[in-house]
């Protein structure tokens, strides 16, 4: 099974902000009914949530890092190979890019100077290392979306803190929902898989993908 979900027009239920925020309920676009109350975030949107073994706390920095590289990793084994569907999606990130943190209710502040990074309040403490590792993946999922293309890198360039989405950003009220014309996300599992990290099998792959092509490169 592939470890990132990739969606079009998908719509997020309603969900609480604070505690243990999970498994956030998708559904299809097409399936809510003429009346329902939407808003809709147009562009791409990555989505970046920590889950490590059962613990859903994202305020540990070392298992939000290790999210956030799985994210990056599964992107560079996956995304290059959608074709039309991955064009698609590309021309979505062209318009917008954003980074959501479904998780994240805290509150951000502003420190590093002029960094643009939202700090968030983490254990108490702020911190810009959580937007900025959930930043980095999303550049590198977008880039491998378009396959390192000049329009992808310039998508991913453009990605900075004022596309930081957190909690309170994407939570649709009660019989609301918050709807994307694009989603790409980690997919929701335990920690092993079959006695394996899912973040080996990603990592493998992209190693995989990196061995084919020197080899084709090398007429191997």
């Amino acid at each position: 099974m592939p470890l990132l979900e990739v969606r079009r027009d998908v719509c997020l239920a309603h969900y609480s902000c604070g505690g243990d925020v999970a498994r956030l309920r998708l559904v299809r676009r097409s399936s809510l009914g003429a009346g329902a109350s939407v808003s809709t975030r147009p562009g791409l949107t990555v989505a970046v949530a920590s889950k490590h073994g059962t613990s859903l706390d994202w305020s540990n920095l070392a298992h939000w890092a290790s999210a956030c590289v799985l994210v990056a990793a599964a992107a560079r084994s996956e995304l290059p190979g959608l074709g039309r569907f991955g064009a698609a999606l590309a021309a979505r990130a062209a318009e917008a890019v954003w980074v959501a943190l479904p998780q994240v209710a805290s509150n951000r502040t502003a420190c590093g100077g002029a960094s643009g990074l939202p700090a968030l309040v983490s254990r108490g403490e702020p911190s810009e290392m959580f937007a900025l590792l959930a930043l980095a993946s999303a550049r590198v999922a977008v880039e491998a979306l378009g396959n390192g293309s000049a329009p992808s890198r310039a998508a991913a360039a453009a990605i900075g803190g004022k596309s930081v989405l957190l909690c309170r950003d994407i939570a649709p009220g009660p019989r609301a929902y918050t709807c994307f014309d694009a989603l790409i996300r980690a997919r929701w599992s335990d920690a092993a898989l079959g006695g394996r990290h899912a973040m080996l099998d990603a990592l493998e792959a992209v190693s995989g993908r990196a061995g084919a092509a020197a080899r084709a490169a090398t007429g191997e």
